[in-house]
C-alpha cells in the first residue's frame, strides 16, 4: 500500500516543494519533468526540506 507525506505515514524525504519561473498547465494526474535548483532548508518549519526554485516543467508523454 502507497502512503504519501501527507496521509502521515510518509516522511520529509518524500515531499518537494515546487517554485516555477511560470505558472504551468498541468493537470493533476499527467507525469511531468521537473528541472530546477536545490535549495536545503533546515530552519523555516513553513516550508518543506527539498525546495526546487526556479522551475521549469516539460510533460512526459
Amino acid at each position: 500500500m502507497s502512503s504519501c507525506f501527507f496521509c502521515g505515514v510518509g516522511g520529509p524525504e518524500t515531499a518537494v516543494e515546487l517554485h516555477f519561473k511560470n505558472k504551468p498547465n498541468f493537470k493533476t494526474d499527467q507525469i511531468v519533468a521537473v528541472t530546477g535548483i536545490l535549495k536545503l532548508n533546515r530552519d523555516d518549519v513553513e516550508h518543506f526540506n527539498y525546495i526546487l526554485t526556479d522551475c521549469t516543467g516539460t510533460l512526459i508523454k
